[in-house]
């Protein structure tokens, strides 16, 4: 059951389902390069969100420089 009014980030679209939330980010993704970071997670409110992991670009820069200085 979903609580929209103790949603942390009621700004985002709220998805009942987690396969209806999978299905627009694949249609997002048809339409626009939003690159690997982006993911559908379950709210504390009960819906589903599309978000991106804060920090997940800095994390794959890191660790790809980490892997260029171990060659």
């Amino acid at each position: 059951m979903t609580d929209r009014r103790n949603c942390p980030t009621p700004r985002k679209h709220a998805h009942a389902t987690q396969k209806g939330a999978r299905r627009h980010l694949a249609e997002l993704r048809r339409a626009t390069p939003l690159g690997q970071d982006w993911n559908v997670y379950e709210c504390a409110c009960g819906s589903w969100h599309i978000g991106h992991k804060p920090g997940s670009l800095a994390r794959r820069a890191r660790r790809a420089l980490i892997v260029r200085r171990q060659r």
